[in-house]
């Protein structure tokens, strides 16, 4: 097993200089090397978005997981108690709480389960049925186990390094809106490590985890507007962004917030700090977030259709847009950005390579 040491992070100051120097070259390097050097959580894979009229089998699947809802209920009394007597230090009375509600399927007591087991709370350590109750949790549809395992298959940290089962289980926790799984895909897409490389989709991702709050997104999130990776320049966007995370102590966004400041008229940093004072994170988005409509709009310009400004507003140019695309692609007409949608452009951005 191979084990992956962290990365190295590009200095605040060099993204900035060759962010705003003007040089093409050099800012193409620096998008390469940046992409090449992240040092965040390892890559994902995107299985790609379910249709919008679920088929038969996902009609049973979805009954499946109502039955099982049903089932675990009861188990949740169980699992909250285990919760409190953690609380009170009494690990080995949560283990066993833990451990009864895990046994009936559920979910995040299976999770816990995997936790103790791995650090020895409450029960001897046993890293192989820590591993085992943590793929189970995951597979229960626990995020924090998904991401857990992911990170652990594409680092091959304790676990031999699989690629693609990290791609399917961050994919997993991303879609249920793990931010840190949604970041993570932001990362694969952006280096293209273990699928195709999409710069669109990558800031699609980027987008969600910066909205939902993580810092690391933020800062990378005003990279991609700063410097135009995947969707159209923009700095005053790019500096919305940066700020957020600067605030946060984010020392890289800092330098590249400051040195993108010189560029922007006074008022226009005033609108982007009075936009930062209101930011509030969005834990539940709808599909149609703002990064997702981002991306269908860059994606609907890039293929030729006019989607209009790439502002993340689905106006009528870019609702024209998508009934012209879903004319020629076979599509039925349906205004709404959809998976179904989605899942089309992201086939004809593969065709297009």
């Amino acid at each position: 097993m191979r084990k992956h040491t962290s990365w190295p992070r590009i200095p605040g100051a060099a993204a900035a200089m060759l962010i705003l120097g003007g040089c093409a070259e050099m800012a193409d390097s620096l998008t390469q090397t940046w992409q090449d050097a992240r040092g965040g959580i390892a890559r994902a894979f995107s299985e790609g978005e379910t249709s919008a009229e679920p088929d038969a089998a996902q009609t049973a699947k979805e009954t499946q997981t109502a039955k099982e809802t049903r089932a675990r209920k009861p188990q949740d009394s169980v699992y909250r108690k285990a919760l409190a007597a953690r609380a009170k230090g009494a690990r080995v009375e949560a283990f066993a709480g833990f451990l009864a509600a895990a046994e009936n399927r559920h979910p995040a007591a299976a999770y816990e389960t995997a936790r103790a087991y791995l650090k020895g709370h409450g029960v001897k350590a046993d890293r192989a049925k820590g591993m085992s109750w943590m793929a189970r949790a995951a597979r229960y549809g626990e995020a924090r186990a998904q991401f857990f395992l992911a990170q652990a298959y594409s680092m091959g940290d304790g676990i031999e390094e699989n690629p693609v089962k990290a791609a399917a289980l961050f994919t997993q926790a991303a879609k249920q809106g793990h931010t840190k799984a949604q970041y993570a895909l932001g990362e694969t897409y952006a280096s293209g490590r273990g699928v195709p490389e999409n710069q669109a989709w990558a800031a699609r991702w980027y987008g969600k985890a910066a909205h939902g709050g993580l810092v690391e997104a933020q800062y990378a999130y005003g990279l991609v507007h700063a410097r135009g990776l995947g969707l159209p320049l923009d700095r005053t966007e790019g500096y919305r962004w940066l700020l957020l995370a600067a605030r946060a102590g984010h020392e890289r966004a800092e330098v590249v917030r400051g040195a993108l400041k010189t560029k922007m008229a006074p008022e226009i940093v005033q609108l982007a700090e009075a936009w930062a004072d209101r930011f509030q994170p969005k834990r539940k988005a709808p599909y149609a977030d703002p990064p997702t409509v981002m991306y269908v709009q860059q994606v609907l310009n890039d293929l030729g259709y006019d989607a209009g400004p790439v502002d993340g507003q689905p106006g009528k140019r870019t609702h024209g847009a998508i009934g012209a695309f879903q004319n020629k692609s076979g599509q039925p007409r349906d205004p709404r950005i959809s998976h179904q949608l989605v899942e089309g452009l992201l086939s004809e951005q593969a065709k297009a390579r």
